[in-house]
């Protein structure tokens, strides 16, 4: 399937403005208005000098609406830079983020963990558009959950008596794609099932 598209990747890379932004590096950074590109970069570099420790987060996030350099303190974790949306990017009518395994460029990561807005409310109104249109449509939901059903009464006939609820167990692991970028995550069966064995 993806062969067929190639056509579209090829014509998006030539007419598209591409930068490399690698999730791990960097935070994707979107300023409040045009203009701003300084001033999100001069608030990185005032929390890369104080370097604290994210841990300290834990159990204790900061508002949403805190201002901008609480918010990116929170989110920084390891990385020191940032990858910010300037006005060379805005002004573009194509922007592209490509894949290419070859140089290990592929922006694969969680937006919630990577995408920040100067603006509190922007920054809001993008997890809720996410939230509310990024998913899968009622009808796979629907299905997903008949299948969910099923395993259970299946769990539940298996043991009647210590398993009521008719719960179970079940694994997402990831090959393919997933394994170019994240190459230390791919582990073989047998080390999926020692690590979990004591749980199921």
């Amino acid at each position: 399937a993806n062969m067929k598209l190639q056509p579209l990747w090829d014509y998006l890379r030539e007419v598209g403005y591409m930068r490399l932004w690698n999730p791990e590096e960097c935070i994707a950074a979107f300023p409040s208005s045009p203009g701003h590109d300084a001033n999100l970069h001069d608030t990185m570099s005032q929390i890369v000098q104080k370097n604290v420790n994210p841990q300290i987060f834990t159990g204790a996030p900061v508002p949403v609406d805190a201002p901008f350099i609480d918010r990116l303190t929170q989110d920084r974790a390891t990385r020191n830079k940032l990858c910010v949306y300037d006005e060379e990017m805005q002004s573009q009518p194509v922007i592209h983020m490509k894949h290419d395994y070859a140089i290990k460029w592929r922006l694969l990561t969680h937006f919630y963990a990577f995408v920040r807005f100067e603006d509190w409310k922007q920054d809001l109104w993008m997890k809720r558009l996410m939230r509310d249109h990024m998913r899968y449509s009622d009808e796979i939901m629907c299905a997903a959950a008949r299948i969910v059903n099923a395993l259970r009464e299946r769990a539940r006939k298996r043991n009647p008596k210590g398993n009521p609820e008719g719960l179970f167990d079940t694994f997402h692991v990831r090959r393919n794609d997933f394994k170019q970028q994240y190459p230390q995550s791919v582990v073989s069966e047998t080390e999926l099932f020692r690590a979990t064995v004591k749980e199921l």
